[in-house]
C-alpha cells in the first residue's frame, strides 16, 4: 500500500516538474499536440513557442494560453506579449489571429498574413490569449507558409493594450500572379507576331516596287 502511494506521488511530482519548464513548445501543425502537457498555462517566468510549417489540421487550429502564477511585487500591470521571431506569410495562404480575452472589455485583436503584420512586441492586459491559424479554402499545400511566435509575460506601467495593425506590404497571390504572367506573355507574343507581319509586308512591297521600277527602266 505504501509502495503504491509512493509511486503515485512520484508520478504527480514528475508531471508538475515537466509542466513547469521555462520554455513550452507548442507546434500548430497537423498531428501535433498543443503542448507536451496538454494545456498551455504560462507562468510569469515562462515562454511559449508557437510554430507552424504550413499545414493546420483541417485548415484550422486554435490554441488558448492562460497566464497563471503571481507576478513580481513591483509589477504594476502584467501583460501577455507576442513577439514574431520569423514568418513566411507573404503569400495569402493563411492568417494568424491573436485575441486577448477578458470579461470587462472587448477583445484585443491582432492579425498576421495577407498584408497584415503584428506590431513589434504586441501586448495585451488579458489573462487569456487565443492564437488561431486559418487557411485559405483553396490551399492544399503543406509548406506554403510558416511562422515562429514567442508569447511571454511582461510588466508594463499601463493597462492600455496595443491594438494597432500594421500594413507594410501588399500580399502576393501566387495564382493571380501566374495568370497575369500568362496574359502578359500572350500579349507580347501577339505584338511580336504583328510586328513580324508588318515587317514582312513592307519588305514584300519594297521588293515588288523595286522590281517594277527596274522593269520600267529596262523598257
Amino acid at each position: 500500500m505504501n509502495t503504491a502511494l509512493f509511486v503515485c506521488l512520484a508520478s504527480v511530482l514528475l508531471s508538475v516538474v515537466r509542466c513547469e519548464k521555462s520554455v513550452i513548445e507548442a507546434p500548430m501543425d497537423s498531428g501535433a499536440a498543443s503542448t507536451q502537457c496538454g494545456e498551455v498555462e504560462l507562468g510569469f517566468a515562462q515562454e511559449a513557442h508557437l510554430s507552424s510549417s504550413g499545414k493546420a489540421p483541417k485548415g484550422f487550429y486554435s490554441l488558448l494560453i492562460s497566464a497563471v502564477g503571481d507576478a513580481p511585487s513591483d509589477c504594476k500591470f502584467r501583460h501577455l506579449c507576442v513577439d514574431v521571431v520569423d514568418s513566411r506569410m507573404e503569400f495569402c495562404y493563411a492568417k494568424v489571429h491573436i485575441s486577448g480575452k477578458r470579461f470587462e472589455k472587448e477583445d484585443t485583436r491582432a492579425e498576421m498574413g495577407c498584408g497584415k503584420t503584428i506590431p513589434e512586441e504586441w501586448c495585451t492586459n488579458s489573462q487569456f490569449l487565443e492564437v488561431s491559424v486559418i487557411e485559405k479554402a483553396s490551399y492544399t499545400g503543406t509548406s506554403g507558409y510558416g511562422f515562429n511566435i514567442t508569447v511571454s509575460s511582461k510588466c508594463k506601467d499601463s493597462d492600455v493594450d496595443k491594438e494597432e495593425l500594421v500594413d507594410d506590404f501588399v500580399p502576393i497571390d501566387l495564382e493571380e500572379a501566374v495568370n497575369q504572367a500568362r496574359i502578359i506573355g500572350v500579349i507580347v507574343a501577339v505584338c511580336l507576331a504583328c510586328i513580324f507581319l508588318v515587317t514582312l509586308t513592307l519588305t514584300y512591297f519594297w521588293y515588288r516596287n523595286k522590281k517594277d521600277t527596274g522593269f520600267r527602266q529596262a523598257s
